[in-house]
């Protein structure tokens, strides 16, 4: 099986959290930031998965809501 690659990690997440999974998501945002060779890319990781965990626990409210 061949080793994932940041960049692989990365978009998944991306397309995990575009599709409103948000607690899949942050996970995979996980993963993608221990693949990350550069700090920047690492801490962008984290950040989005700090996000995605705050969402899934807190979701946004639609206009509707308010």
């Amino acid at each position: 099986m061949a080793k994932q690659t940041f960049k692989d990690a990365a978009e998944i997440a991306a397309e995990i959290e575009k599709a409103g999974d948000y607690r899949n998501a942050a996970r995979l945002w996980g993963v993608a930031a221990t693949l990350a060779n550069k700090m920047e890319n690492q801490q962008w990781c984290e950040n989005r998965a700090d996000f995605c965990r705050r969402v899934a626990t807190r979701p946004f409210k639609g206009a509707d809501d308010e």
